[in-house]
C-alpha cells in the first residue's frame, strides 16, 4: 500500500488519501497505511476486511405456516478486523529486530489503538490469535514476512472523542444545546455536582425522568439502558437500589446536525454538564 495508495480528488489535481496507524500498549507507533506507511518495516497488503462496517445483522423468526419471516432485532457482535501485513528491511538483523518490536506491540489482553486520518476516529484492539502463518525457509534472503492479523474491537464502532457542554450553574431547569452529527444513535451522558432530587429529558421527547435519590455531590448518569445508570463521587452503590426500573428510552437520532435543546432540571444548586461521545460505523466519512 503506502503513498501508492493515494488517490486524486475527481476532477481536480488534488493528492487525498487516508491513513491508518497502530499504536501499541507498549507505546510504539506503526504506520501501516498512507503516505508514510512502512516507515517503522510494516505496512497493510492488499485489503483489510471488517473495517469498513461492523458485523451487524437482523434476526429473523419464522412460523410453521407463515410465508416469509418477521423482523425481531438487529444484533452487533464484535469487530473483527482482518488484514495482511508485512514485514520488511534492509538486513536480516534489522528484519528480526522490526519482527520482535512489531509482535511486542500486540496482546491478548491489553487493548492498543487502530487510528484512521491521524487520530480521527479509532478503535481499541486487542489480538484475537496468533496467525498460522507458513515461514518462508530463508528469510534472510529478501528480509520480508507477511502476517494474516485477526484482531479484535470488543466495542465494534468507531470512536471520535467526548464533547462536552459548557458548564451551568444555578436552580429549576437547566438546558444545553446538543448535537449528534455521527451515523450512530447516541446516548447523552449527564454529569453534575449537587442538585437534589434531578430530573432529566429522555432525548428529545417530553418524557422526563427523575432520579429519586437526592444528590448532594459529584454525580454522572448514563442515559444508555446498557449501562449502570448512576455513578456518585463517594463510590456508594445506588444503582442497583435507586435506579432500579428507572430508564431511559430515547437517544438522540443520528444525522442530528443542527443543535437541539436538552434540560436537566435540578431542585437545589448544581453544577452540570453534558457530555456526548461521538461514535461512528465507518473510519471515515
Amino acid at each position: 500500500m503506502g503513498s501508492a495508495h493515494a488517490r486524486r480528488r475527481r476532477g481536480t489535481g488534488e493528492l487525498m488519501t487516508h491513513d491508518i496507524v497502530y499504536r501499541g500498549p507498549n507505546g510504539i507507533v506503526w504506520d501501516l497505511y498512507g503516505p508514510r506507511a512502512g516507515r517503522q518495516g510494516a505496512e497493510i497488503m492488499n485489503h483489510v476486511k471488517g473495517l469498513y462496517l461492523p458485523p451487524r445483522k437482523l434476526v429473523l423468526t419464522r412460523s410453521a405456516n407463515q410465508r416469509g419471516a418477521t423482523a425481531r432485532k438487529v444484533v452487533e457482535d464484535e469487530r473483527v478486523v482482518e488484514m495482511v501485513v508485512s514485514t520488511q528491511a534492509r538486513t536480516g538483523r534489522e528484519h528480526d529486530d522490526v519482527e520482535s518490536l512489531w509482535w511486542q506491540s500486540w496482546s491478548h489482553l491489553e487493548t492498543g489503538r487502530l487510528e484512521v486520518d491521524r487520530g480521527a476516529r479509532w478503535l481499541d484492539v486487542q489480538l484475537l490469535e496468533y496467525p498460522d502463518d507458513p515461514w518462508t525457509i530463508h528469510p534472510e534472503q529478501n528480509n520480508y514476512l507477511e502476517h494474516d492479523m485477526r484482531i479484535v474491537a470488543c466495542n465494534p464502532a468507531w470512536q471520535g472523542g467526548t464533547r462536552t457542554t459548557p458548564e451551568q450553574t444555578g436552580t429549576g431547569v437547566l438546558t444545553f444545546k446538543v448535537r449528534n452529527p455521527t451515523d450512530l444513535t447516541m446516548w447523552p451522558v449527564i454529569v453534575g455536582d449537587g442538585g437534589g432530587i434531578i430530573r432529566i429529558q429522555d432525548g428529545l421527547t417530553d418524557r422526563i425522568v427523575e432520579i429519586p435519590h437526592p444528590l448532594h455531590e459529584g454525580w454522572k448518569v448514563f442515559t444508555d439502558p446498557q449501562q449502570r445508570t448512576l455513578d456518585v463521587t463517594s463510590g456508594l452503590p445506588l444503582w442497583p437500589d435507586v435506579m432500579r426500573g428507572i430508564t431511559f428510552g430515547s437517544p438522540l437520532p443520528a444525522g442530528m446536525r443542527r443543535s437541539r435543546t436538552l434540560t436537566v432540571e435540578v431542585q437545589t444548586e448544581a453544577t452540570v454538564r453534558v457530555e456526548l461521545v461521538d461514535q461512528w460505523i465507518k473510519p471515515w466519512g
